[in-house]
Order: structure tokens, then sequence, then C-alpha cells
């Protein structure tokens, strides 16, 4: 186990490496590369073994890695207040960061006093939703789904830049299948405890997926849709109660997203 610690760890080092001294991505690219350096490296305490990973992290604990880091930890863990005053201190330099700010800001006021969202909200959202997520950052695909549940529809953003759409896993924010058949496609019951039936009729080539994400647009977990069966029974009981969404995906397609509400 400690020799693949060690491989990932100059793995990681490397590409720390070309994210800081290489010219060969975009700013915006090395910006999330190192992002995800710092989130591996907080997630394993094991890879600061390696120096220049450990400094890298130490120094950018209390800089805007780290503090958009506390920010979704804080979140996760219900606090929002405490996380709404960690993002203002975020000192937003680049398009990633100020995205992220903006609208970690907009989602925490709501949720700290239950302010609604104002057409200022939805204007700034839809600033984020339309930008090229490799130069917006996750923030624009974090938009894309709070547009999405606040309008209660499917909008089908523009993808706005070729890099995004060689990556099928972009995509199932982004495209919605038009059903030329008729399909039952439904879930119910909606609200539930976590015990959720998918009615879903999928051909024989076909496969079928429910994802779920919280309102960040953050995947929870997901289900593969048994082809034998047009009723598909999902336990989701480990979900806590609230309010998420939901994608049913047929061959990484979306053809269908929603609001998904758990009571216990």
């Amino acid at each position: 186990m400690q020799s693949g610690s060690n491989d990932y760890a100059q793995e990681l080092n490397q590409l720390l490496t070309s994210s800081t001294a290489g010219q060969a991505h975009p700013t915006e690219t090395k910006w999330m590369q190192k992002q995800f350096i710092f989130n591996e490296v907080k997630n394993n305490t094991t890879l600061q073994i390696n120096s220049n990973l450990n400094t890298f992290y130490t120094g950018n604990q209390n800089n805007t890695y780290g503090k958009l880091r506390d920010v979704d930890d804080k979140v996760i863990n219900e606090q929002y207040a405490a996380a709404k005053w960690v993002n203002n201190t975020v000192n937003a330099t680049g398009t990633i960061e100020q995205n992220q700010k903006t609208f970690n800001a907009i989602y925490l006021n709501h949720l700290v006093g239950n302010v609604p969202y104002s057409a200022s909200n939805i204007y700034d959202l839809y600033d984020i939703a339309n930008q090229c997520s490799n130069v917006g950052g996750n923030a624009v695909v974090q938009s894309r789904n709070l547009l999405m549940f606040i309008e209660n529809r499917i909008i089908d953003f523009t993808n706005n830049c070729d890099e995004l759409s060689s990556d099928p896993k972009n995509l199932e924010h982004l495209i919605s299948l038009p059903i030329n058949e008729e399909r039952n496609i439904n879930l119910y019951p909606n609200p539930n405890n976590g015990n959720i039936t998918v009615e879903c009729s999928l051909k024989e080539n076909e496969t079928g997926t429910l994802s779920i994400y919280d309102l960040t647009g953050k995947l929870i977990t997901s289900y593969q849709l048994n082809t034998a069966n047009t009723l598909n029974t999902i336990n989701a009981e480990k979900l806590q109660a609230g309010i998420y969404l939901y994608n049913i995906m047929i061959n990484n397609k979306k053809v269908k997203t929603d609001k998904l509400v758990i009571i216990k």
C-alpha cells in the first residue's frame, strides 16, 4: 500500500511541476490541476510524504484552494453560516475563483436565511452557466443544475468549447435526448423516504442510469437500470432528508431531470 502511495505521490508531483512551470496548458487548466492536487493531498495525508506536495498543500491551506475546499466541507456538514463567512474571505483573482465565489455566495445566502433567489441572482447564475466549464470551472455545472432546479425545467445550455464535447462525463449535465417514440419514464413516489421506483422502458442495446445530485451539482450516487425490467426498485435510504436533483440517462444522454424530495 505504501509503495502505491509513493507512486501516486510521484504522479501528482509531476502534475504539479507541469502545472506550475510548463506552458503547455491554459491558465484555467493549471488552476484546476492545482485544485485537484490540493484536494487529493487533503483527502490522503500519506501523500504528504512527498516534500513538494507537502509544501504546496501547507502553503495553500489559507489561500484560495484551501478556502474553497473549506467552504465545500462546511456545506457537506451543514455549517452554512460558517461556510458563508469563509467564502466571503476568498480573494478571487481569476475567472474560476470568481465564478466559484459568486455561486457559493448565491447558494449559501439562500441556505442561511432561506432568501428567495432574486432576478440579480438568476442573471449571475446564467452568466456563469453559459461559460465553458473548462474555462469557468465547476461552478459552471453547479450553476446549470441550480438554474434547472429554480426554474423546474430542463435547460439546454449551449456547449461553447470543443474540449468539453470530448468528455462524455461533462455532457451528461448539458444534453437532453429527444424521445421520438412513446416511452414511460417516471420516478415515484416523490417525495419518498428513499425507496424509489423508476419506470423506464429500455431496448435490448440500451443502458439506463439514475443519478442523484445535491443542489450544487455534486454527484451523490448512481444506479444502473435493469434492461429486463420496466420497473426498477431503488433503495436510496442512506440519503438524508432534503431536496436533490436527479437525472435519468439512456445511453449517456439525459432524458429526464427533476427534483427529488427525501423525507424521513
